[in-house]
């Protein structure tokens, strides 16, 4: 398999860790966004990433599409078996997507301070919204007892907010006990680790400061 990626981009980052989690074998192609070559643009029917070509040549798009592709042919399944809880967890994908993945971007290209404070409100209230959601829970998915597709959604939000607490002094989380545990175990699985390049925050404080953003030209953890 091959999967054509952007380095910074959270959808991307969602299929990478559902492949690693399921030891998969792949091969990444990286693009620039900015120039999509006319071959991504003949597989893409959206002109986006990520996508993931099969040995066959069949091409998989949308992240969520990827991930339960993925979920259902390799290794024991993440996904609930409860139709309920398996809505539930496709479900937090959209959550994901643009409740939190949406405004953190509008948080990284802020160009200024007022424009921070109203994306900082913002994922705090969804965010908020989840500290309910985790209350007496260990996972998302599911029961809330054993990881699964929604925890796999939504990684990319909290290597993100990581990111922001330590570069630029922003925890949105602080005051969410639920979610912070969440966090850290989410972070701690070896396959959050191999979902993003080695060059993803060297690459995501560029893209960063090519967007005139406010953050990257404050002094580090301002």
């Amino acid at each position: 398999m091959k999967l054509v990626s952007f380095t910074v981009c959270p959808y991307v980052q969602r299929a990478v860790f559902a492949l690693e989690e399921k030891g998969a074998r792949y091969d990444v192609q990286f693009i620039d966004l900015e120039r999509k070559p006319e071959w991504f643009l003949a597989l893409s029917p959206r002109g986006k990433v990520p996508i993931l070509v099969l040995d066959d040549g069949t091409v998989l798009f949308e992240s969520q599409a990827i991930c339960e592709y993925l979920d259902e042919t390799l290794g024991e399944p993440l996904a609930s078996r409860d139709p309920a809880r398996r809505a539930r967890e496709r479900a937090w994908f959209a959550f994901s997507g643009e409740d939190l993945f949406g405004p953190l971007y509008q948080l990284e290209v802020a160009k200024t301070t007022d424009e921070v404070d109203a994306r900082c409100q913002t994922l705090t209230k969804a965010l908020a919204r989840v500290e309910r959601e985790m209350d007496g829970r260990t996972w998302l998915s599911g029961d809330g007892t054993a990881f699964g597709l929604a925890d796999v959604a939504m990684l990319p939000a909290f290597t993100r907010l990581a990111h922001h607490r330590e570069r630029d002094g922003l925890d949105l989380i602080a005051d969410l006990p639920a979610v912070a545990a969440w966090s850290a175990r989410l972070l701690a699985r070896p396959a959050a680790a191999r979902s993003t390049p080695p060059t993803w925050e060297q690459d995501l404080r560029a893209m960063m400061a090519r967007h005139g953003s406010v953050l990257e030209a404050a002094p580090t953890g301002a």
